[in-house]
């Protein structure tokens, strides 16, 4: 219950900094009319922007299942590498999930930061989607190719943060040293990560 408050509370900060810093839904209005002439109608236009700002109502609630799937997801992977290694015993499920919750928070930091960045600065709507924080990304700058756009957001101090935190939180709970935690972390979640980086990268090729 407790690692649900949480959630709850990380979404909920997000929800409010994007309200009342960055004015995302402007940002798209605004790069598509920088870009001349639309090829729709207007009234089709306009059609877009009422759904656009009708699903953003619900953008708090999306947040919040996000998170739970993604803290879900982070867990299974841990319990895999703990049971994998026998180590799974009298371990449950929901200490793991409070891990992935607990180590979350220093990826909501990072988006506290981003939108912070933002908002101090002028960004189109792709520039925003494209910018991460203390990332490989934004040392070389936003001219490479779209596929290696997410891998290099990925490769951030943020990241390194939350693996750390995963070791961290985890060493409590299994009580082994941080060595042998670091190689669980990484054999779980570090090859669950490069699943989702191959994936990631094999849509954007195919749907570019």
């Amino acid at each position: 219950m407790r690692s649900l408050l949480i959630i709850g509370f990380y979404a909920i900060v997000i929800y409010l900094v994007n309200l009342f810093v960055v004015d995302v839904e402007e940002m798209v209005i605004s790069q598509v009319l920088r870009g001349g002439d639309l090829d729709i109608p207007e009234h089709v236009f306009l059609e877009s922007v009422e759904q656009i700002r009708f699903w953003s109502k619900f953008s708090l609630l999306f947040s919040i299942l996000l998170f739970v799937l993604k803290a879900l997801t982070v867990a299974m992977l841990l319990y895999a590498g703990l049971f994998f290694l026998d180590l799974h015993h009298e371990r449950s499920l929901k200490e793991l999930f409070d891990v992935a919750v607990y180590a979350e928070s220093v990826l909501v930091i990072a988006i506290l930061l981003k939108v912070a960045v933002v908002a101090a600065g002028e960004f189109s709507y792709d520039q925003y989607l494209m910018y991460y924080p203390l990332s490989v990304l934004s040392l070389v700058g936003s001219d490479v190719h779209q596929v290696f756009v997410y891998p290099l957001q990925l490769v951030n101090v943020f990241e390194f943060l939350y693996v750390f935190l995963l070791i961290y939180f985890l060493k409590e709970v299994v009580s082994l040293t941080f060595t042998a935690t670091s190689r669980i972390v990484f054999a779980s979640y570090g090859t669950g990560l490069a699943c989702w980086v191959i994936l990631v990268m094999f849509l954007t090729v195919n749907f570019m």
